[in-house]
């Protein structure tokens, strides 16, 4: 099973293009959301059917899950549509990049 760490985030994080939207309100709406979690599996090729707060899935077994004490929701700006514009400017605000 593939552990995503917080940096593997941050740094998929940084590689978008700031007016990429994200869906924070669509979590838990298997893979087709628009939510970070099923943006990153995408990107990472992590072969999953649904996801959660700190998880893909497929077939009943983890795929992958982020590092021990992190969630998705800590890269969430508060809002829920919003860009990677305001998810780089919250992670900024936290002292992560």
């Amino acid at each position: 099973m593939k552990v995503v760490t917080r940096e593997d985030m941050i740094e998929f994080i940084q590689q978008q293009p700031d007016d990429r939207q994200v869906r924070f309100g669509e979590n838990l709406a298997g893979d087709t959301c628009g939510c970070i979690m099923v943006q990153y599996a995408r990107y990472a090729g992590i072969k999953f059917s649904s996801c959660g707060y700190c998880g893909w899935w497929r077939g009943g077994a983890c795929k992958a899950e982020l590092e021990y004490g992190t969630m998705f929701s800590v890269f969430w700006p508060g809002l829920s549509n919003c860009t990677y514009r305001d998810i780089k400017q919250h992670l900024k605000e936290k002292g992560w990049m």
